[in-house]
């Protein structure tokens, strides 16, 4: 829609769109100071004040969650904090639509497109899971968007990669998580943002603290899930354990989180 009856503005903003698109992804790793003017420019461009002027279309979307997820490896953690405020902006703005009836066609992309989402939810738990990182805070602002967007996909994957650890480090794992996933309501608000982004933080200190060197899994090595928020530690008395055990293995034929979706997009 033009701004004032003048098309310059949904000009520029198609052709900074198109240029984007034709930006190779690794070269934002490869020439640092181009990956940072990259995401400089993509914070102010997809602002919540800009976000419906600009238009995204499909490629767009897709390339630009290509670039950032790129950043996330950049030598400046200035330059990941930025790739993750970008994620964070766009799904903000989905997630709000969808309830307030602003940015319709953003929502119809953004839920259109759950390959996009559930790579992204891979990407992230693996940096928050199994990476130190100093800038956690900003990886957990659009990691919980994603939650609220595909909570049972988060919960999944969470849940094979527990089943890939070694048992001696499954109960401490499963507990930690299960602190993680339950801190908050996943219903976008200020207060639930910020009770997610505390327990990542307690969960990091949780996972220092006792020493926890977790292994990554990969999709070939990715077994069967285990019910996070519904196990029973080793710890438990022994007919506690047995009770439990029944109901755990009622509840994986029934009522566990499905098989794992095949569809994953190709990024880079």
């Amino acid at each position: 829609m033009p701004l004032y009856g003048d098309t310059a503005l949904e000009h520029a903003y198609r052709i900074v769109l198109e240029l984007l698109k034709q930006l190779p992804v690794a070269d934002v790793i490869a020439y640092p100071k181009l990956g940072k003017a990259t995401m400089t420019m993509l914070e102010v461009l997809l602002a919540k004040t800009n976000i419906e002027l600009v238009g995204l279309d499909e490629g767009a979307y897709e390339q630009i969650m290509r670039l950032c997820v790129e950043a996330f490896d950049h030598a400046e953690t200035a330059v990941s904090s930025a790739a993750c405020s970008v994620i964070d902006g766009v799904l903000t703005a989905a997630i709000e639509g969808t309830d307030s009836g602003k940015f319709q066609d953003l929502v119809k992309l953004v839920r259109g497109r759950s390959d996009i989402i559930k790579y992204l939810l891979r990407t992230m738990l693996n940096v928050v899971l199994f990476e130190d990182r100093p800038n956690d805070w900003s990886f957990s602002r659009p990691l919980f968007c994603l939650i609220v967007l595909d909570g049972e996909f988060a919960l999944q994957y969470t849940s094979q990669i527990v089943q890939y650890q070694p048992t001696e480090r499954r109960d401490d794992l499963i507990k930690a998580l299960k602190d993680l996933l339950s801190a908050a309501e996943f219903v976008l608000t200020v207060s639930n943002r910020d009770s997610f982004t505390q327990a990542l933080t307690h969960y990091r200190r949780e996972v220092t603290s006792k020493n926890l060197i977790l292994m990554v899994p990969t999709n070939q090595t990715l077994g069967a899930s285990v019910d996070i928020m519904a196990h029973v530690p080793a710890d438990t008395d022994a007919a506690a354990t047995a009770a439990g055990s029944k109901d755990g293995a009622s509840a994986g034929r029934s009522g566990g989180p499905k098989a794992a979706d095949n569809e994953e997009l190709e990024m880079g």
